[in-house]
């Protein structure tokens, strides 16, 4: 079962920007390569640059998501969202991208303490990949269930040994 269990999760991951010298803006995704069609979970936070701890500040977040042609492209903006609260400066938010293809997230903040004040976090790059066939899910399936029986026999197996 332990070997099935990675084909079952989603793989995460995320990068991490420096701004205004002082905060470190981490944007972390589930699943690491987004799919058309499949909803891309972000959690965008905000950390003290010295202690890396997450802020405990009120923050007001814009999220922009443009696609290009190819990296170094102008972007294309296909989504805006504004005045996104964002608690303890931490950001759960979900993107379902539409197109295949390269893609940039950007985050400007402000913190509610400071409106005026509005830090630009820059761009995320991201490759988001054609939506997976039902066939590719099949070999997952097939994994899981041969697992299961794999390991109801094995189970079977020792406890007949004892």
């Amino acid at each position: 079962m332990l070997l099935v269990l990675p084909l079952l999760t989603g793989a995460h991951g995320g990068e991490q920007r420096v701004v205004d010298g002082a905060y470190i803006v981490t944007m972390s995704r589930a699943p690491f390569t987004p799919r058309v069609g499949m909803p891309t979970k972000l959690l965008i936070s905000i950390s003290d640059i010295k202690s890396g701890d997450v802020l405990d500040r009120e923050a007001i977040m814009h999220i922009r998501v443009a696609r290009l042609a190819s990296p170094g492209d102008a972007p294309q903006f296909v989504f805006e969202e504004k005045n996104i609260k964002a608690e303890r400066s931490t950001l759960g938010y979900s993107y379902t991208f539409t197109e295949e293809g390269f893609h940039e997230i950007y985050i400007d903040f402000a913190f509610t303490d400071n409106p005026s004040k509005i830090m630009s976090v820059g761009d995320f790059l991201l490759d988001v990949q054609p939506s997976q066939p039902l066939r590719d899910n099949m070999s997952a399936i097939y994994a899981a269930v041969t697992g299961i029986i794999g390991g109801f026999v094995l189970g079977r197996f020792v406890a007949n040994k004892k």
